[in-house]
């Protein structure tokens, strides 16, 4: 029987399969060990060829990688500030500022990482110099010696540089690091830097302007700043103003507390007037005095007149049945009546007297509205004198706005020239520097270490890649035997044969390859 797709199906239906779960990797199934390792068994002469390759090709490299030498060289940054006389009416913030040497480290990088600094370095000892492949082979730098002029070749150099200069600031030391394939190179290349760097920190730090220039144009300024600071106090004392923005929100505070004040005597007064009106009105509705008992006074004259006047008729009727109306008797005794009768009458009748005395509650409630007017005539006067203090607040406000444009005009200006002048001063402390570094020919740099040559090269590290090679080349012979797994789309098992043809097994025949 030849090899074909029936191969799996003759060795019978009760062999497990030895293949991946379904075949496939792209499937969800979790592998163990003894899967992968039946797998790689599998293809392993496939994953050898691979991993013996990649092996190869790793010892090889590894094996004609250059050796690399390192240069190093240390710069301090001193404290110039410390070592140069400043001008006693510099202010402490200029000084402080001179003091700050982490950024001025960070100018010193800037200056050493410049492309400036690498172009110059190339131009001065040429790119054969730099580039590590050109500067160990004689015969191949001499073939294309030529090429040191081409823009190009000298661009890579300087990239080169750029990219192999290492840098480290600790306390204030700067710690330079390069590193080439021929100790030469090496040092050749960093201490061409160090010394362009050098050149170029004098040329950064060198005066370019007299610091009597500045001297000059500080002294203008300043009597321009002594003209407007008393022109400013001359205001404030004047119109008696301090600070404008303080004074102004002063004034403002105060007139609106006045104004709040004065509302709540407003409405005192009104609740108090109200009070008293309804107490006069209560007054108005009830008597002062109030009656205690009543008492009669008898009008004895008065009560005699009526006794006789009583019998004076009893007589009359007497003598009317006797006599006749025009008897002289019955007569007279009628005038007596009538002279009685007329008497009578003129005299008062009985008198009652009334006994009085002062009302409690009346009283009490004109004390308590003579209280209240008394407060209504105090929170009258009180009114009074808020409502003054208030315009007086008013005014002071307003006095404030018509003068706060001056005042702060003023102020911007002497604000203004004060900048300035703090600006001028600070350059004049930099010029003077300058001019003395330029003068005595000293510089806040010094080369602590110069550049080493180097004797030996530098840790090699071609253990390591060579391990990491090897471990790679292991990890894809792995992943190739999986590769041809997943390829392999045979049939192993009659299982296999089952599932993938939908067919039942009837029966196996044994493989043997002498057949």
């Amino acid at each position: 029987m030849s090899e074909g797709p029936y191969r799996m199906a003759v060795k019978g239906t009760s062999e497990p399969s030895s293949r991946l779960p379904f075949g496939r990797l792209g499937q969800d199934a979790k592998l163990s060990m003894v899967e992968v390792l039946s797998v790689v068994f599998r293809h392993k002469w496939k994953a050898a060829s691979v991993s013996t390759l990649i092996a190869a090709v790793t010892i090889g490299g590894v094996s004609m990688m250059p050796k690399t030498y390192r240069s190093e060289a240390k710069i301090l940054m001193r404290d110039v500030v410390k070592t140069i006389s400043l001008d006693p009416s510099a202010s402490d913030a200029v000084t402080s500022e001179f003091r700050q040497m982490k950024d001025r480290a960070s100018d010193e990088l800037a200056i050493l990482t410049s492309h400036e600094l690498a172009d110059n370095l190339v131009s001065e000892i040429g790119p054969l110099a730099v580039l590590p492949s050109t500067s160990k082979d004689t015969a191949f730098a001499d073939t294309i010696a030529p090429l040191s002029d081409d823009p190009d070749f000298c661009n890579l150099a300087v990239k080169t540089v750029k990219l192999g200069l290492e840098s480290k600031i600790e306390n204030n030391v700067i710690t330079l690091g390069y590193e080439s394939s021929t100790p030469e190179s090496a040092h050749m290349v960093l201490d061409g830097l160090v010394n362009n760097y050098l050149d170029r920190h004098r040329e950064i730090m060198s005066a370019s302007v007299s610091p009597d220039f500045f001297s000059d144009k500080a002294e203008t300024l300043w009597t321009k700043l002594t003209a407007a600071q008393d022109e400013l106090e001359a205001l404030r004392s004047e119109y008696n103003l301090g600070d404008i923005g303080e004074q102004k929100a002063g004034a403002y505070k105060r007139q609106a507390e006045l104004s709040a004040s004065l509302n709540a005597i407003r409405v005192e007064i009104d609740a108090t007037a109200a009070h008293v009106k309804s107490l006069e009105e209560t007054l108005a509705s009830r008597s002062r005095n109030v009656e205690v008992g009543r008492k009669t006074v008898v009008n004895e004259e008065k009560r005699a007149l009526q006794a006789e006047l009583r019998a004076l008729k009893f007589e009359e009727a007497d003598l009317a049945v006797k006599l006749l109306d025009e008897d002289r008797e019955l007569v007279a005794v009628r005038d007596k009546i009538a002279i009685l009768g007329s008497e009578l009458a003129t005299l008062p009748s009985d008198d009652t007297e009334v006994q009085l005395q002062l009302d409690a509650t009346h009283q009490m409630l004109e004390e308590s509205r003579a209280a209240k007017v008394a407060m209504l005539q105090a929170a009258r006067a009180s009114e009074l004198a808020l409502a003054k203090q208030v315009e007086e607040a008013a005014v002071r406000v307003q006095f404030i706005e018509k003068h706060e444009p001056a005042a702060l005009r003023l102020q911007r200006e002497v604000e203004r020239i004060r900048e300035e002048y703090e600006g001028l001063k600070d350059s004049e402390q930099r010029a003077t520097m300058a001019a003395a570094l330029d003068q005595s020919k000293l510089t806040n740099i010094s080369i602590i270490e110069k550049p080493t040559m180097p004797s030996e090269p530098v840790k090699s590290q071609k253990l390591r890649n060579l391990l990491l090679g090897l471990f790679i080349a292991g990890f894809a012979g792995i992943a190739c035997a999986f590769v041809f797994e997943q390829l392999d789309d045979s049939m192993k098992t009659s299982g296999e044969a089952e599932k993938k043809l939908h067919l039942p097994v009837l029966a196996t025949v044994a493989y043997d390859k002498a057949m």
